[in-house]
């Protein structure tokens, strides 16, 4: 960076170790205008200078934390000894974003807040570390305003639009499929260890309404979901709890008033009589399901009513136990 950047980071200013951030990481050319007020005082109190920075970079470089970095970033910036106000646009970890940052330099508790946009998927959900859960594919529109302390961030709120994403979960027969209105919207809290818990997650839309949590652990790998609420056309309403077992795999928990299992009886009953067969990737990994339902709908004209039902698979699709204890109600 030129000169100027290495002299507002210089005390009393030291703009950049206020965020933890190593000038030395930082890369990229800038044009700046500074205006600096300085009263004729033998020892000048920090409140008392008057600073101004107007800046514009381009190909900034950044480290977002150890595991995110912003590059090739075009970016506006406008600073004094009370705040901070950025805007741009960039890749982070390779991920197109735009974004705007504020800072409040005075304020006791949360002094960052970062408003982002960007378009997840299929490739940039890796990247991000959000590869999970890997049953959710597709576009996602996604905005998120971020907030912290002095440029560490430790919560969030998001909101995505999951209508040309696309849900599959055949082991409790939903389906979520492309081009169905669905939004999702949660709080998002990280953890000193990289662990990332979601609450207050909603999603909501056409024929689709579900509340809970999910948490990922330190390697961004799916902890546990928990729904206390999925409801899904008429017939599918119930709680749902997914752990992951110690071998592998993910032990799956369902209680509730009703489940549909017409699709895993009878076959997808909206697919056309001739549609060619669709691609399944193969079962890998051990399930284990565990089910308590008031009434399981198993044909349009057929239903079991207080349902217990349990099974579990090894690896590759090896059925390991099995057991149904049921009422029939046609």
């Amino acid at each position: 960076m030129c000169s100027s950047d290495l002299l507002i980071d210089q005390p009393p200013l030291g703009y950049a170790k206020r965020f933890n951030i190593a000038p030395s990481s930082v890369s990229g050319s800038a044009a700046v205008d500074l205006d600096f007020g300085l009263p004729m005082l033998r020892d000048l109190p920090i409140e008392m200078l008057r600073i101004g920075v107007q800046a514009k970079l381009a190909e900034l470089s950044v480290p977002i934390d150890t595991k995110r970095k912003l590059e090739h970033a075009a970016v506006t910036l406008s600073l004094d000894t009370k705040s901070l106000t950025s805007q741009g646009a960039g890749a982070l970890n390779g991920v197109p974003v735009t974004f705007k940052w504020t800072e409040d330099f005075a304020a006791p508790g949360v002094t960052t807040r970062i408003d982002i946009a960007a378009r997840l998927d299929d490739t940039s959900r890796p990247a991000l570390g959000l590869a999970e859960p890997a049953w959710l594919t597709g576009p996602m529109p996604t905005t998120a305003v971020f907030t912290g302390r002095r440029f560490k961030l430790s919560d969030a709120t998001v909101r995505a639009d999951l209508t040309n994403a696309k849900a599959a979960f055949p082991v409790i027969n939903f389906e979520k499929r492309v081009g169905q209105l669905v939004n999702a919207t949660a709080q998002v809290h990280f953890a000193e260890d990289g662990a990332i818990a979601l609450s207050n997650l909603a999603i909501s839309g056409e024929d689709l309404q579900a509340r809970g949590s999910v948490q990922l652990d330190a390697q961004s790998r799916l902890s546990n979901v928990s729904l206390t609420s999925m409801r899904s056309g008429k017939d599918n309403d119930f709680a749902l709890n997914i752990t992951p077992l110690p071998g592998g795999g993910y032990a799956y928990k369902l209680k509730g008033k009703s489940l549909d299992a017409t699709r895993l009886v009878v076959g997808d009953k909206n697919k056309a009589p001739n549609a060619p067969p669709e691609d399944e990737a193969p079962m890998t990994d051990p399930i284990s399901v565990d089910l308590e339902m008031e009434r399981v709908l198993v044909r349009d004209d057929m239903a079991l009513k207080n349902s217990a039902l349990s099974f579990a698979y090894g690896a590759n699709e090896h059925l390991s136990a099995f057991n149904l204890d049921a009422d029939r109600k046609s």
